[in-house]
């Protein structure tokens, strides 16, 4: 009995602590993202936090190199798809040209950030992307974009998706793209991509996911000075398929409680 009364203060407790969080903003920067205190905030009943971001490839070892973008320049807005899915829309200038008419070129954008709620809210994962464009001027690579998302059982990880030892989510790993393979001055596009899936396929279940986004735009070789391959998207989004909000909320604060009491924990040491 002592022990029963233990954990549910501890837990209400953790709850109470929770509640101090921010709500997520709509349409604040990437990097607001990332300094937001306690590490994270709430959208509906999803608790989001530790937000990462990286960008690598031809001229942009660092955010905002001469073909990056910079986090401040990435816009994160909240969406909502109307059938049962809410999340992030990640909006921003991803352009890239080619850069010369010998060689083609690439450049990858990695978001990582852990999402928390009751196991029962994650029926399924959809990565989206929009207003996609892609131009091959060129013999040789091909034009094309890539969205990917990776996902691991996030439980008890505070540190980067690298350093997290939970369990990787094989289904899915999902996956939209488009390339231009002819090379004829006509791109081709498409103003939406997307796909759904179900991650507990494989019969594992998670309370916290830990999501790691790849864009990665690759520009063909250019044909002249003045006409350059180029691959471009204005927006990569992630739903997460949830029930209607507040149906599961005890098994949230219970999951929201562990996360704070640990990140409690990181900070005392």
């Amino acid at each position: 009995m002592k022990k029963l009364i233990v954990l549910v203060t501890l837990l209400f407790v953790a709850v109470i602590g929770a509640s101090a969080s921010p709500m997520c903003v709509n349409g604040g920067t990437l990097a607001s993202y990332q300094g937001l205190a306690l590490g994270g905030c709430f959208y509906n009943d999803l608790f989001l936090s530790n937000f990462n971001y990286s960008v690598s490839g031809v001229g942009s070892t660092v955010p905002g190199g001469s073909q990056g973008i910079a986090n401040t320049a990435v816009a994160v807005k909240l969406v909502n798809n109307g059938v049962g899915g809410v999340g992030l829309d990640f909006s921003g200038a991803f352009n890239l040209n080619g850069v010369s008419t010998s060689a083609s070129n690439t450049i990858t954008y990695t978001i990582t950030y852990t999402v928390a709620a009751p196991v029962s809210y994650f029926k399924g994962v959809s990565a989206v992307v929009l207003n996609a464009s892609v131009d091959t001027e060129n013999t040789g690579t091909l034009s094309a974009i890539s969205f990917s998302k990776s996902l691991k059982n996030g439980t008890g990880c505070t540190g980067t998706y690298a350093a997290c030892g939970g369990l990787l989510a094989t289904s899915p790993s999902l996956n939209v793209a488009l390339n231009d393979p002819t090379n004829n001055a006509t791109p081709v596009t498409s103003p939406s991509l997307s796909l759904l899936k179900n991650p507990f396929s494989t019969g594992l279940t998670y309370s916290t996911l830990y999501i790691n986004d790849q864009l990665t735009l690759t520009a063909s070789k250019n044909a002249g000075p003045t006409v350059k391959g180029n691959a471009q998207i204005t927006d990569m989004e992630n739903f997460f398929v949830v029930p209607e909000p507040g149906t599961g909320l005890l098994g949230g604060s219970i999951g929201l409680g562990l996360i704070l009491l640990s990140r409690l924990r990181r900070k005392k040491t």
